[in-house]
């Protein structure tokens, strides 16, 4: 009769540690490290060869050591995602293995019952328990019990601090930014008037957070194109991609696109704001608020100018040098910017071409 061994898998993301023991004399017959890792393959993240690398790696394995009858998983955490994906894969390997009449998936803290667990549970980071655990199972628990014990932490109650500008300002940080707090006394406390803005830092800015999203996008776009290269090779194409691979390119093409878009949206906006004077900002927001329909019509006949006239009672026709209608429908904010469906993503045709295009994005 076959004797009945077992053997526990501790799953890890390349490196995954193993045990083989007798169930009656518990005896360590063999333990080690498996690496399923691969040079020149990315290790966070799971791809299409971790299956075939799990695979080869347990069957070598048990080419070299006895059968297990029972076989005992590491239960991960659902924090651990990428873990319990290895997990998943590791129970259906056994699972499906011949031979093996039980696959176990338990909880680490309970593999060796019976353990002295003082003073390695509760608020112990995660090194201490590891360290401790290392030592535990060495049978040197009685020298490094002091140390193992967990610092004590502060107590869980915490004090609210009352804003002297009341509850309204402390629920938001962005409410008293120095921008909009310039030259401004709140609470007591004087808020200095700040620099003026000009249109080469605000442009600065846009530019900034425009990187920074493409930067992103670029990264994920890198990473999915060197897994696709290890999978097909340098030369891939379309035809060569599934569905879902050919999903994730299309969808980082269009977040680019989107990206690129919205940014030149946020130029034409600020050329548009940098035109205005104080005067013209608050008599077009007073015309604005009550019609706009009827602004556009005294842009496109009269130019800026009109609507100065407008609001003095003037009837008379003024100097057509202004912008023009069109100008304005391009680059001020009230106009309807949003994409549409006829929107074929050449951005130098709908907006380079425009009189009301300000400036260059790029």
């Amino acid at each position: 009769m076959r004797e009945k061994n077992v053997l526990s898998i501790d799953i890890g993301i390349r490196y995954l540690a193993y045990c083989l023991m007798g169930p009656e004399t518990k005896e360590v017959k063999a333990f080690g490290i498996l690496d399923i890792g691969e040079e020149g393959v990315t290790h966070n993240r799971i791809d299409s060869g971790t299956v075939a690398r799990l695979k080869r790696a347990f069957d070598g394995l048990l080419e070299k050591i006895e059968e297990p009858s029972i076989v005992i998983v590491e239960n991960q955490p659902p924090i651990a995602k990428l873990m319990r994906v290895i997990q998943g894969m590791t129970e259906m390997y056994f699972v499906c293995r011949e031979g093996v009449d039980r696959v176990v998936v338990f909880d680490g803290r309970k593999k060796i019952v019976g353990a002295r667990t003082k003073g390695l549970s509760g608020r112990a980071n995660y090194a201490q328990r590891k360290k401790a655990a290392v030592e535990e199972t060495k049978g040197a628990g009685a020298k490094t019990s002091s140390k193992s014990k967990p610092r004590k932490t502060a107590t869980k109650s915490r004090t609210k601090r009352k804003s002297s500008w009341g509850k309204k300002g402390s629920r938001s940080v962005t409410v008293f930014t120095p921008l909009k707090m310039s030259g401004k006394s709140v609470g007591g406390c004087e808020f200095p008037q700040g620099p003026a803005l000009t249109l080469d830092d605000a442009m600065a800015r846009e530019y900034t957070k425009y990187a920074r999203q493409m930067y992103v996008v670029m990264a994920k776009f890198r990473n999915l194109d060197r897994c696709l290269i290890l999978k097909h090779g340098p030369t891939y194409t379309g035809a060569n991609l599934n569905r879902s691979e050919a999903e994730a390119l299309a969808d980082l093409r269009l977040k680019a696109k989107d990206i690129q878009h919205q940014y030149q949206q946020s130029c034409a906006r600020k050329n548009f704001q940098f035109r205005w004077n104080t005067k013209t900002d608050f008599n077009r927001q007073a015309l604005v608020d009550k019609d706009k329909n009827e602004f556009a019509q005294l842009e496109a006949s009269y130019g800026v100018g009109a609507m100065d006239n407008k609001l003095a009672g003037v009837g008379s026709k003024f100097d057509p040098s202004g912008w023009a209608c069109a100008a304005f429908s391009r680059a001020s904010p009230f106009a309807d910017m949003a994409y549409d469906e006829g929107f074929d993503g050449d951005y130098g045709d709908d907006y380079g071409a425009d009189e009301g295009f300000y400036g260059d994005v790029y």
